[in-house]
């Protein structure tokens, strides 16, 4: 597998997206995986490295970025449209460089709430090809009040920001909680695309039972789930597991 480190521009929104790229080796590039990380977090994901690893000798690519306000990112601002316009400016990318290859996608957290928003904004639903979501943070507004302010509600509502995040904050105001209000996945997803989910019964963040309230009302959405699990999948095998979970649905034909 080689991996590069590169930048592309995101024409929508003029600004540069910093990826990692996950390679085979022998250059023939049958499809292009979007790997998109959780909040606070970057492209420097062990489990995203982990999934290229396993599929690059099938002829995967995966493509890690880091999503506005993340990372090697120049911009602060993070807002639902420019992470949905980042992802778009990336599969434009892709159609143009890789001119034969499929683009799926795989997210983790908030990169799965992403994706679906992504996936309703679809014209023809073969523009995506397989789609994996690990610990998706479906209900992402009621998460992001819950469990990501770590001094609570209460003083985020008094304050009007928090600062979150882990090497690198990320600067939340109440204009972003309206922005999740507003994007809210779990009540207006109505794309018809065939989406595996990958989630833990004991996640911490990311409820279980809204993963299976969620597959519960698509007919294409499908629950794989991995007992015990927590939201980062970190007792012995739990990210093995859902690795090969998510590199087998990729691979089979």
């Amino acid at each position: 597998m080689i991996t590069e480190k590169c930048s592309i521009m995101s024409n929508r929104e003029n600004e540069e997206v910093f990826l990692i790229k996950y390679l085979p080796d022998n250059k023939k590039i049958d499809e292009v995986i979007i790997a998109i990380h959780g909040f606070g977090s970057t492209k420097h994901s062990d489990t995203i490295t982990m999934l290229a690893e396993k599929i690059s000798e099938h002829g995967y690519a995966v493509f890690a970025l880091d999503l506005p306000a993340h990372g090697e990112s120049k911009t602060e601002i993070l807002t639902i449209d420019k992470a949905i316009n980042y992802l778009l400016d990336l599969e434009d990318y892709i159609k143009q460089e890789y001119k034969e290859a499929k683009i799926g996608y795989f997210a983790s957290s908030f990169g799965a709430y992403l994706t679906l928003l992504r996936l309703n904004k679809l014209e023809k639903e073969e523009e995506i090809d397989k789609v994996v979501l690990r610990c998706s943070a479906i209900d992402m507004k009621n998460i992001f009040k819950n469990n990501l302010l770590d001094e609570g509600y209460e003083k985020f509502e008094k304050q009007g920001y928090a600062d979150l995040g882990f090497a690198r904050k990320v600067h939340c105001t109440k204009d972003f909680l309206s922005d999740l209000e507003k994007n809210d996945v779990f009540n207006n997803y109505h794309s018809n695309h065939k989406v595996l989910l990958v989630h833990g019964t004991d996640d911490e963040c990311a409820p279980y039972e809204d993963a299976v309230r969620f597959e519960e009302k698509h007919e294409n959405i499908t629950l794989k789930t991995i007992v015990g699990a927590g939201h980062r999948f970190l007792n012995p095998g739990e990210i093995e597991k859902a690795i090969e979970i998510a590199s087998n649905y990729y691979i089979e034909k």
